[in-house]
């Protein structure tokens, strides 16, 4: 379906793949091999079978395990990786160079801002939207005055925010 699926299940391709070495080279060995019983042949086929069977499931766990957790990490980064391109975005909009200063600088708070988010940094999370609404609001509206202010504010909430989650970890 995708480059991580494949990527992920080729620790199983390369598995299966090996069985079948392993079974064609012990299979050769026991026909070429005089006087080997029948059952001995059931039994050597029986146990590859068996600890490849195990090898492919752990495999096919660990694959799952691998995507879930990915998939865990784009669900927590998106918080920052939404702000940051709104604030890479408003970064353009500022016509002042003052504004287009404060704007930078939050634009690299929030970029360099610790990317990991859950259920604790729920408040400061919802402070901050609130705050960086009131700065795109201040932005458009060209009032220096007030995006310095708010600026600063969203830069301490920023830092607030990732003092709580390297708390959390």
């Amino acid at each position: 379906d995708n480059k991580e699926k494949t990527f992920l299940n080729l620790s199983m391709f390369s598995w299966s793949l090996s069985c079948l070495i392993v079974s064609l080279i012990v299979g050769a060995a026991l026909m070429i091999i005089p006087n080997v019983p029948q059952w001995a042949g059931a039994i050597a086929a029986l146990v590859i079978l068996c600890f490849y069977a195990f090898a492919v499931i752990f495999a096919k766990g660990a694959a799952e395990t691998v995507s879930d957790i990915g998939e865990r990490v784009k669900v927590d980064t998106a918080f920052i990786k939404g702000l940051t391109v709104a604030a890479e975005t408003l970064v353009s909009r500022a016509k002042t160079d003052s504004a287009k200063k404060t704007a930078e600088k939050v634009y690299e708070a929030v970029r360099y801002s610790n990317k990991s988010s859950h259920g604790g940094l729920a408040d400061v999370e919802n402070r901050i939207l609130k705050e960086f609404a009131s700065f795109e609001d201040a932005v458009s509206a060209e009032d220096d005055a007030k995006i310095t202010e708010i600026g600063e504010s969203l830069e301490k909430l920023l830092s607030e925010r990732n003092a709580l989650a390297k708390a959390v970890k």
